[in-house]
């Protein structure tokens, strides 16, 4: 008889033994942590890690763990904030420790990298900026690989003058969030060339109460162009959706607006140099596969630029302010270009206007055709007596005039009646 313990022992090792085969059979998946500034419902950001994700499965041929923290760096404020902030993901993640740590934007940037200084010292970096001197810091920045995403607001500004040459004055619309306004000085710095060369005037709708902003847009001048980067903030603080504020400022604005983003294309904006965020998704997937997989290269090139942006116009907002699509430089992508009603069925409606001239001409002419049928079987109804009128001149003959002879010569005959 065995002993209890034995059973005890040889009980447990049965419930373990599967464990531990399951455990050899999971394979070794690798751990992303991506630490993005703003809320994933915003539409870019969604598109974003949307595609980081797919790309970093189809890359890695597999399923790869990717860990979203949103900083909300936009809506919150304050030293306190910060701090609450970085706390919070200490006792988060002291634990769990990836294998590689994504950022994007330079508010998050030094967050993760802040974050890693005091957990993980070891394990890279990838970042994606849309300052290209990061790189320059000092100290250098150990095992940190990253891109440069340009936001090109001074192409905007041209493809604008392109498509509307009467324009003397470029307005601004910014929102009051700290990132908003660096951004913003970054822009101006190279919108300042343009407008010293076009002679152009400024008008600066950035940092205003959305009331205060919506009321002015509407109210521009004739020969004025709208330029928008985001709205994520008014002075006060107040959180917005850039999306609806987008829509909000396409109604009131009387003068055609252009935008940084393609995920407001389609609302209304003429164009512009558009960041497609799912191919930012990719080019970063992409960087973060290669840096798992060990390249060690990549820690020693600056930041390069990620070819995300394309020149975009939308055909609708042409039509809607009446710009020539001739206009269009060569090498826009045109957008939603699609036919007019008449453009698309025009032969189609020839046509049928063409068959219903032809089947009216056919059934006008068997009307008169039956009516004349009808007015003839009428006639022969009537026993061949004809209606009243004047007789036909083939119905009159000529009657000779009674006499013993006719003389030789040709008199003038009566003309008689005869029943036709």
């Amino acid at each position: 008889m065995r002993h209890p313990l034995s059973i005890l022992v040889l009980c447990l090792l049965s419930l373990l033994s599967p464990l531990a085969v399951a455990e050899e059979a999971r394979p070794a998946g690798k751990s992303v942590l991506l630490l993005i500034p703003e809320d994933t419902a915003l539409p870019a950001l969604a598109t974003l890690v949307a595609s980081l994700r797919s790309t970093l499965w189809e890359a890695q041929g597999g399923p790869v763990t990717l860990d979203v923290e949103s900083l909300d760096l936009g809506w919150a404020r304050g030293a306190a904030y910060s701090h609450a902030l970085h706390t919070w993901n200490l006792a988060r993640y002291r634990e769990r420790r990836p294998d590689a740590l994504i950022a994007f934007r330079s508010d998050a940037i030094q967050g993760a990298l802040q974050l890693r200084q005091e957990l993980w010292l070891d394990i890279p970096v990838i970042v994606l900026s849309e300052g290209e001197r990061l790189w320059e810091q000092q100290p250098r920045l150990e095992r940190v690989a990253g891109l440069w995403l340009r936001y090109d607001m001074r192409a905007t500004a041209e493809l604008a003058l392109q498509l509307l040459p009467g324009t003397r004055r470029l307005a601004l619309i910014n929102g009051s969030s700290p990132w908003e306004r660096a951004r913003q000085e970054q822009m101006m710095r190279e919108l300042q060339p343009l407008l010293a060369q076009r002679g152009l005037e400024f008008i600066d709708l950035s940092n205003l109460p959305l009331a205060e902003m919506l009321q002015r847009a509407g109210t521009l001048p004739d020969d004025t162009v709208v330029l928008t980067f985001a709205f994520m903030t008014d002075p006060s603080g107040r959180p917005f959706v850039g999306r609806e504020i987008a829509r909000m400022l396409l109604a009131a604005s009387n003068r055609p607006c252009f935008a940084l983003h393609d995920t407001v294309l389609g609302l209304g904006f003429v164009g512009g140099a558009l960041v497609s965020y799912e191919a930012v998704g990719q080019q970063l997937g992409m960087l973060t596969s290669r840096v798992l997989h060990g390249a060690q290269e990549e820690f020693l090139a600056p930041l390069k630029p990620a070819p995300v942006d394309t020149l975009t116009v939308d055909a609708r907002a042409l039509r809607r302010w009446d710009i020539p699509r001739e206009r269009v430089p060569a090498g826009v992508r045109l957008a939603f270009d699609e036919p007019t009603l008449w453009e698309r069925y025009r032969w189609w409606g020839l046509g049928a206007l063409t068959l219903s001239g032809l089947q009216a001409l056919v059934v006008g002419g068997l009307v008169v055709e039956r009516r004349r049928a009808l007015l003839g079987q009428g006639a022969r109804l009537r026993g061949g007596k004809r209606p009243p009128g004047p007789l036909p001149p083939s119905c009159m003959t000529r009657a000779p005039t009674p006499g013993p002879r006719p003389p030789p010569w040709p008199r003038p005959a009566e003309l008689t009646p005869r029943r036709c």
